[in-house]
């Protein structure tokens, strides 16, 4: 960790976290990146006790159904910046900007199921609110994975579909 860069509160070597490891291109993201995802509040940190350091996403994903023919949107690719694309086969989904705190350390509430929901239609399918019908039946399941872009983290995404 330089002295440019620190490491978000609670990432340490202590907690588990090999902080040396975070920034390799293409493997890793940078402590920069990792500070600005909980500073915009698209995740937290916690101590997960025995199991060490827990990253919580919060998750909206859309099931986008044709009125008439029944057919469902399906991510099939993402475009990063640079040109590259990754193959994908998944739903529509965002991270919601939920766990973003204010400068007295309270919880702000940016963003609902709902408003996350919302700027996923406007900003990345850009489909007119006026075309869609929200359920209010959202389903929620948690699913608990390591990922490689963050080392000696766990990573618990609660989904809401």
């Amino acid at each position: 960790v330089s002295t440019l860069v620190r490491a978000p509160i609670g990432l340490s070597e202590a907690a588990g976290a090999d902080v040396a490891r975070y920034g390799q291109k293409g493997k890793t993201k940078s402590l920069r990146e990792f500070s600005a995802e909980l500073v915009r509040g698209e995740a937290s940190l916690t101590d997960g006790a025995s199991d060490g350091l827990l990253r919580r996403v919060d998750v909206v994903m859309l099931v986008v159904k044709h009125a008439h023919t029944g057919q469902i949107l399906v991510q099939t690719q993402h475009q990063t910046h640079d040109g590259r694309t990754t193959p994908l086969f998944r739903l529509p989904g965002v991270k919601c900007r939920c766990h973003a705190w204010d400068i007295n350390g309270r919880l702000r509430p940016d963003e609902n199921k709902f408003t996350c929901a919302w700027r996923l239609l406007r900003k990345q399918l850009q489909i007119e609110e006026s075309r869609v019908t929200l359920s209010l039946d959202a389903k929620r399941f948690d699913e608990e994975k390591p990922t490689d872009f963050f080392p000696g983290v766990k990573t618990v995404y609660r989904k809401r579909l």
